[in-house]
């Protein structure tokens, strides 16, 4: 039975520091602003992807882990 309410009290203690790091998150940075995952083509991050970080995931890792015969895969 002890064994129960100290689970409890513990459950209740991590879900209630939780909503304090919300709060603080907020206050220190500003409110959520989410952006869709997808971007046009002709966009400037998604240039940069592909102009910059492409080039290094092909030369780097799809060389292992590019298809299912790969080497690291």
């Amino acid at each position: 039975m002890i064994f129960k309410v100290l689970i409890v009290l513990l459950c209740s203690l991590l879900l209630t520091a939780c909503s304090d790091v919300e709060d603080q998150l907020n206050k220190d940075y500003g409110k959520e602003q989410p952006r869709p995952r997808q971007l046009s083509t002709d966009d400037a991050l998604a240039e940069e992807f592909r102009d910059q970080v492409m080039p290094i995931l092909e030369k780097r890792c799809v060389v292992c882990h590019g298809c299912y015969d790969a080497l690291a895969n």
